[in-house]
């Protein structure tokens, strides 16, 4: 039915066009120099960080630096630097992510990004293999909300054949095979393809979100679209 094909181009161009305009995407995105003109406050502490010789300062000496100038450009949300991960346990670390540019620490997600990052950059090749292990990064605050990366990195390559690439293996599977009956009423209809939609947006959100694929209810409900749109489409591909 054209009118179909031209309802769901129309729904997935509305669906593309209202993206930007998401509060996940805007969160990601946001910048504080936009909103409260922290430029400024940028040239005064990359000046202040060149004359300070972090390298040969002791822990002592970092930890009074933050407590008294550098903690009031820490961007990101407080519990970070003071209970999930204090700067007085590791004041170098803090430092080096007041080192990176604005963008790249301007909020949660991005301190997420960079402290997933650094720990996995520590463990050794054969570690790499499998991740920074799911229950010492599940337990503590500073979780990646941001699905496919937090497998990489927790999982590893190893974990993401097996928690990942299932669901990307199937989103293949349902594409193809609707694409390739795309004529036929039975397989290419309204039900079908608002179960495909509805699997693709799972993982679309889980990817700008978090909290989908290591959710046993977001995961459950993926796994039921998925189990029916299975059914629904290898009985009617027998059927024609």
């Amino acid at each position: 039915d054209r009118r179909f094909v031209l309802f769901l181009v129309v729904l997935i161009g509305i669906g593309a066009w209202m993206i930007p305009y998401s509060p996940a995407y805007k969160n990601a995105s946001f910048g504080y120099e936009d909103e409260w003109g922290f430029e400024d406050n940028e040239r005064q502490l990359a000046s202040s960080l060149a004359e300070l010789d972090i390298e040969s300062s002791d822990d002592y000496a970092l930890i009074w630096q933050i407590e008294h100038i550098y903690i009031y450009y820490m961007t990101f949300p407080r519990e970070y630097y003071t209970y999930y991960y204090s700067y007085k346990y590791d004041p170098k670390f803090y430092f080096d992510v007041l080192s990176l540019p604005f963008e790249q620490r301007n909020g949660g997600r991005q301190f997420q990004q960079y402290f997933m990052q650094r720990k996995f950059d520590e463990l050794t090749p054969t570690q790499k293999w499998f991740g920074l292990g799911y229950s010492r990064m599940s337990q503590g605050g500073i979780v990646l909300e941001q699905d496919f990366m937090r497998q990489y990195y927790v999982l590893g390559p190893l974990g993401m054949l097996v928690t990942v690439i299932p669901y990307l293996g199937l989103l293949g599977y349902f594409g193809l095979v609707m694409l390739k009956k795309i004529k036929n009423p039975k397989i290419f209809c309204f039900e079908n393809m608002v179960l495909a939609m509805s699997y693709s947006l799972g993982l679309v959100i889980g990817y700008y979100s978090g909290h989908v694929l290591d959710e046993p209810i977001c995961s459950l409900f993926i796994a039921l679209i998925a189990g029916r749109l299975i059914f629904q489409l290898r009985g009617s591909y027998e059927e024609a």
